[in-house]
């Protein structure tokens, strides 16, 4: 019996399918290191504003994983 092949694999490779429909993957670790650095430098220059406190979060996470907790 044959290996299952994964469907979330490029036929014949070991790239995650993507947007962009690269299929080499040093090219794909290259892009997503540059896009990356390119949304870091952007939130350091200009934040997202508000607060990010855990308490606002709770009672979020507690209806979300209720039914697992």
């Amino acid at each position: 019996m044959g290996m299952m092949r994964d469907p979330y694999l490029y036929p014949n490779t070991e790239v995650l399918k993507n947007k962009l429909g690269v299929i080499d993957n040093v090219k794909l670790n290259t892009i997503e290191a540059e896009y990356t650095s390119t949304r870091l430098k952007e939130i350091i220059e200009d934040p997202i504003k508000g607060n990010f406190d855990l308490d606002p979060f709770v009672p979020y996470a507690r209806l979300y994983f209720s039914r697992f907790i």
